[in-house]
């Protein structure tokens, strides 16, 4: 959901003004985001023959840790049923109750009645003074404990998203995104492994997780406004893609 809101709101058309690019965002939120469904979608962005300069992924510490956010997000409750998408569904090892909803999720209402969403623009602000949405929402994230042998598991995954980028001659930019949040559990692991990775060559990296913090700028803990997302887009991204020569 960090990246969903770079077009959420009227967001995307300020983000590419500003950027002066043009910019496809696979990112989903609702409980939808996850390393693995983001790299189903992005196997199906490729099957479609499309190609991008850049990959950037906003990338977050609890989704190298849970099954809940990978294997068994139900995370293509608002995508058609195309037949690509089931095998790379298979290619990543989905729990088969997530295909079950791929096909029961087009039956409800709530498919049926999809629409984009029209608003123009996020004015909302974080009520600061909400202490427990704030305890809520870390607690909402960081749902195991914390294991090895998982982060290792989705490590793997994100060496396979590299190596496949690189032969597509794309080039992958990881940012750790701005948050209120006060828990770093899991990051430092995350931050070890992208740094070895941006001293090998083979992507960059931004931790960025405070970058941003006037609260004035979130609409609740963990996501920008509109404003925010037009502050960092100018004070970074378009820094990070001047110096990738993008």
């Amino acid at each position: 959901s960090h990246g969903r809101i770079f077009s959420r709101s009227g967001n995307h058309e300020r983000v590419e003004k500003i950027l002066g690019k043009t910019f496809f965002n696979l990112s989903k939120g609702h409980g939808e985001g996850g390393l693995v469904p983001s790299l189903v979608l992005l196997d199906r962005f490729y099957d479609q023959k499309n190609s991008t300069k850049a990959i950037i992924y906003f990338i977050d510490a609890w989704v190298m840790y849970s099954r809940k956010w990978n294997e068994k997000n139900t995370f293509l409750s608002d995508e058609k049923i195309v037949l690509p998408a089931l095998i790379n569904c298979l290619d990543y090892k989905v729990e088969s109750g997530v295909v079950g909803n791929y096909f029961k999720s087009k039956l409800s209402s709530g498919y049926l009645n999809l629409l984009p969403d029209t608003s123009a623009i996020n004015n909302s602000q974080l009520n600061v003074s909400d202490t427990s949405a704030l305890r809520k929402r870390i607690e909402s994230l960081y749902l195991e404990k914390y294991d090895d042998k998982v982060f290792d598991h989705y490590a793997d995954y994100l060496r396979k998203f590299n190596e496949k980028a690189a032969k597509k001659g794309i080039k992958v930019i990881y940012i750790i995104p701005s948050t209120l949040l006060d828990d770093k559990r899991g990051e430092k692991r995350l931050i070890s492994l992208l740094k070895l990775w941006q001293n090998k060559g083979i992507c960059s990296f931004y931790d960025y997780s405070q970058a941003i913090t006037d609260p004035h700028l979130y609409y609740d803990h963990d996501h920008l406004n509109s404003e925010g997302i037009v502050t960092f887009t100018s004070r970074y991204l378009v820094p990070i893609l001047r110096a990738s020569g993008i």
